[in-house]
């Protein structure tokens, strides 16, 4: 197995100090040298071997995508970890291997260094890199562009003209139906349970039957939810 030699790019310890306890805990990865900002980066890695960057963008000095253009070619794969959902959509455009929103989970890390290492298999083989399904969902409301982490959502609720999606670190109120908010998201991890909700398979933990023929779902939580008659089925 081939070890991933990592670059940690963060301007805050604390920040670099969690992906290094996730980091350390993996058998496949090796941190290299962690960095403050992105001009040492950019001096650092000409002169040692770096596979993959774990990069913030906003930082003092130049930003995450100013100090990855500095380095040479073959750049490294890169990994955007970052506080702010705004650059999704330029990170993927400039061949991101994922984008990862702060506080980051060992899952997800996870989910990126896998995706990476498919990336790298890929290239060695000469096989063409196919693009996997984004982790950004894109909700474009009202002039406003949201994007939101697609692992982080838990459920989605119609609530009259608006619907109220809801994720580990914050809640959204869009003004959208329910059916288009369902549309952009990934129907394998994602079921309609009821006529006004939409829960992330992941967030399920168990399902109730009530009297009456009702029955509702517990979620990780805390939150119950109903079921209704017509989506018994899920």
């Amino acid at each position: 197995m081939k070890l991933w030699n990592i670059a940690i790019v963060d301007d805050e310890p604390v920040a670099r100090q969690r992906l290094r306890r996730l980091i350390g805990i993996r058998d496949d990865c090796r941190i290299i040298g962690e960095y403050g900002d992105g001009a040492a980066m950019s001096a650092a890695l000409r002169a040692v071997d770096v596979d993959l960057v774990m990069l913030d963008i906003d930082m003092p000095g130049a930003d995450g995508f100013a100090s990855l253009a500095t380095l040479p070619d073959p750049k490294p794969l890169v990994i955007f970890v970052t506080a702010f959902s705004d650059f999704a959509a330029r990170a993927y455009d400039i061949d991101a291997v994922d984008y990862l929103l702060k506080p980051v989970s060992g899952e997800r890390l996870g989910e990126a260094i896998g995706r990476a290492e498919r990336r790298r298999r890929a290239s060695r083989s000469g096989e063409a890199i196919l693009p996997t399904s984004t982790a950004i969902v894109r909700f474009a409301v009202q002039g406003r562009v949201y994007l939101i982490e697609q692992a982080r959502i838990s459920t989605v609720r119609a609530l009259g003209n608006f619907v109220e999606i809801t994720t580990d670190i914050r809640r959204y109120e869009l003004r959208m139906t329910l059916r288009s908010a369902f549309a952009k998201l990934d129907r394998d991890a994602f079921v309609q349970v009821h006529r006004s909700w939409v829960v992330a398979r992941h967030a399920v933990v168990q399902t109730t039957s009530l009297p009456g023929s009702r029955a509702d779902i517990l979620l990780k939580d805390g939150r119950r939810i109903p079921q209704g008659r017509a989506f018994c089925n899920w």
